[in-house]
């Protein structure tokens, strides 16, 4: 589930219902996830994180402050029931009544717990909406094999190797990247070779092939969370791209102009 922040800080500040610890740093228009939900007489507590770091555990803050903006539950929610109340939150957290105040004190393995289904939940639609996309506007899909084969060679050639994730890679190796609007420039790209898309997920290889990067755009438009690969036919260059703005180039790109913009 994701949530957007729709009161400006005053008035979270003085909400009826907000928990007294507010040493809250959530923003206004912030889509945050939502890692547990507390039902009680009729109100419910979404438990978010203020941070994206390691130190961060889960807060619980009033639904009414928030805008729902993918209401899917998380896979990893186990409901539970007890009078007058129902929850919502992993099996860790369900089975143990002192395991989210332990979090609160950073306790181990409490915070460890946390932090790795805090990773599942936070990547767990990420791409759902920009496959939904490439579905809409009816491009190629490469065969399971064929796709297969060509992340492979993707990696290869770009990833140091079969194992290695090519955005790490690319993090560490690559000097252009570039935090501009990404949806502006990105329907700019070369665009002599067919444009092949795929996604940052080793359990699925559908590859998706493209006429044209204004496609692409179209693509990303839709969901601001997606990290996406770009390359050609040819494997002459990749571009990440995450959350629609940040783009690394490698190959070829690294000669394109818009790196400069």
């Amino acid at each position: 589930m994701k949530v957007r922040l729709k009161s400006d800080k005053a008035r979270l500040s003085r909400h009826r219902r907000l928990r007294s610890n507010d040493g809250s740093t959530l923003e206004t228009n912030q889509i945050y996830t939502v890692y547990g939900v507390f039902i009680e007489d009729g109100y419910s507590d979404f438990y978010l994180s203020e941070y994206d770091g390691y130190e961060g555990s889960p807060t619980p803050y009033p639904k009414e402050i928030f805008e729902i903006v993918d209401e899917r539950p998380s896979q990893y929610w186990i409901r539970t029931e007890c009078k007058s109340s129902q929850s919502y939150f992993f099996r860790e957290w369900t089975e143990d009544e002192m395991f989210h105040s332990n979090l609160v004190e950073r306790w181990e393995p409490e915070l460890g717990i946390f932090q790795r289904y805090k990773s599942w939940m936070d990547d767990e639609f990420r791409n759902e909406t920009a496959r939904e996309n490439l579905n809409l506007i009816g491009v190629r899909t490469l065969t399971y094999k064929d796709g297969d084969d060509f992340i492979k060679n993707v990696k290869n050639i770009f990833g140091e190797g079969l194992h290695s994730d090519p955005w790490d890679y690319l993090h560490e190796s690559v000097d252009k990247w570039t935090e501009s609007d990404g949806l502006s420039i990105v329907a700019s790209f070369p665009t002599s070779e067919p444009i092949v898309l795929f996604f940052n997920e080793d359990t699925d290889c559908r590859v998706y092939e493209l006429s044209s990067c204004r496609d692409v755009r179209e693509v990303l438009a839709g969901d601001p969370f997606a990290m996406i690969y770009i390359t050609n036919s040819k494997k002459e260059y990749l571009l990440s791209i995450e959350g629609n703005s940040h783009i690394i180039g490698s190959g070829t790109a690294l000669a394109w102009d818009f790196w400069d913009l």
